[in-house]
Order: structure tokens, then sequence, then C-alpha cells
């Protein structure tokens, strides 16, 4: 069973490429590390929902690196 959203997928948002994008500048910028315990962040995710945010929410001032239990 998949998602569906007012634009697409689930699925298709993680495969687009300016989220890919955006997802590489923020785990960089916060060094790969979880924001909230430093472990190693293995997604990057969105701070407020990107539809309320310019440019579709692809800004990296929306985004924060988080580890598997704090995603």
């Amino acid at each position: 069973m998949s998602i569906t959203y007012q634009h697409g997928s689930y699925r298709e948002k993680l495969f687009d490429e300016r989220w890919k994008r955006k997802r590489q500048e923020i785990l960089e910028r916060d060094n790969h590390k979880c924001v909230f315990c430093d472990k190693g962040a293995v997604d990057a995710h969105h701070i407020t929902d990107r539809h309320e945010m310019p440019n579709g929410g692809y800004v990296k001032e929306n985004g924060i690196s988080l580890c598997s239990d704090h995603h």
C-alpha cells in the first residue's frame, strides 16, 4: 500500500531531484549527525510542512538531520 498525497505519492517525493539535493545539503550542514542526540543521521526531515514554505519546502533552512530513533 502506498500513500498518495495531493501532488503525488510519498515515494515520488523521496526521489524528486530537488529533495535529493536538499537532503544532501542538510546532512552535510549537520555533519551527518542527528540534531537531537549526535548519532549518525540517516535522513533529513522537514521542520515545517513543505507546502507552507517557499519553493515547495526545498530549502535547507526547513530541514534537520535525524537518526533512526528520532525520525
